[in-house]
């Protein structure tokens, strides 16, 4: 099987959304901001994406019960080659399963392939077994849980850092390039509260007046925008699908207006999918990257199912 590598993913059609609805949306390659109103569906839409591909959507009888089929199609380039062909991802509620392998002109497409992340700002309490909070008991909501994953992969992405240096003879201003701008982003986005982040620690450490400060006891806000941050730079520039569902519910105001042009300079060949009902937040530099649930005169991406008699 050759080489491939998912890049972005090109239309997402979705049949019988809560039986009143069909999406016909086709995405930019880099960025797209899903606009609607609270219950019009627009983070439903993000789950069903994520978890077809994940496969999650066999197992949650919840989503699979408002929808009757769906099909994504993804948009790959062959690695040495200028090719470009559709991977296809489909579910349809009969069978309720996913299409592992979808074939393709080139050959077999696995859908769990593809390097996609949902990120939500809703910071739900993590089930976890009172075993599991003796060997951590600062895990306290799902956001926590999210943060120490987004630290462990920090840490691993740092070592692959080093092995490129010393195994590739690469030059370390090279390598560690998107690091040192992740960390004066950070740095600078913490100001006003006076943190700075420990560049001697592998971890994620602040540093206040003197005083150490871990990641337990930062904000939601703050956990939340360093999650996102660590998501995207530990791609490590590599063609990535990230899902955030309103992220501007946990962050302040002068994060929100940055924070796409913050992604896209840490990994350029990340393609971006947001759902928001606050648009206002995002319309600097990026209108032309607007979908809307609903717009004027029948332009939104979800449209009523033809009624017959």
């Amino acid at each position: 099987m050759e080489n491939k590598e998912a890049k972005y993913i090109d239309t997402v059609e979705i049949k019988g959304l809560f039986g009143r609805y069909d999406v016909d949306w086709t995405l930019n390659p880099d960025v797209n901001i899903l606009v609607g109103e609270n219950g019009t569906g627009k983070s439903t839409i993000l789950k069903i994406i994520y978890q077809l591909f994940t496969r999650e959507i066999e197992l949650n009888n919840k989503l699979n019960s408002i929808i009757d089929s769906s099909t994504i199609t993804v948009k790959e380039n062959i690695k040495n080659s200028k090719n470009t062909f559709n991977g296809i991802v489909n579910y349809e509620k009969e069978n309720r399963n996913v299409v592992k392998d979808g074939i393709t002109q080139y050959g077999k497409f696995n859908p769990c392939e593809v390097n996609i992340k949902f990120i939500s700002t809703f910071d739900n309490l993590l089930k976890i077994t009172d075993i599991d909070r003796k060997f951590n008991p600062n895990l306290n909501t799902e956001l926590d849980f999210l943060l120490e994953e987004s630290i462990i992969n920090y840490k691993d992405y740092q070592l692959n850092l080093s092995k490129k240096i010393i195994n590739l003879n690469q030059k370390v201003n090279v390598v560690f390039k998107k690091r040192k701008l992740f960390i004066e982003t950070v740095n600078r986005l913490f100001t006003p509260t006076d943190k700075k982040l420990d560049e001697n620690d592998n971890g994620i450490l602040f540093i206040s007046e003197g005083y150490k400060i871990t990641t337990t006891q930062l904000s939601s806000g703050e956990k939340q925008l360093l999650v996102i941050l660590l998501t995207v730079l530990c791609q490590d520039e590599k063609p990535s699908i990230l899902l955030m569902d309103e992220p501007e519910l946990s962050l302040h105001f002068s994060w929100q207006y940055e924070l796409v042009k913050i992604i896209r300079e840490l990994n350029p060949n990340c393609q971006l999918i947001i759902a928001t009902h606050s648009s206002s937040i995002f319309a600097k530099g990026w209108m032309d990257k607007f979908f809307f649930i609903e717009g004027e005169n029948g332009e939104g991406i979800r449209h009523k199912i033809a009624q017959t008699v």
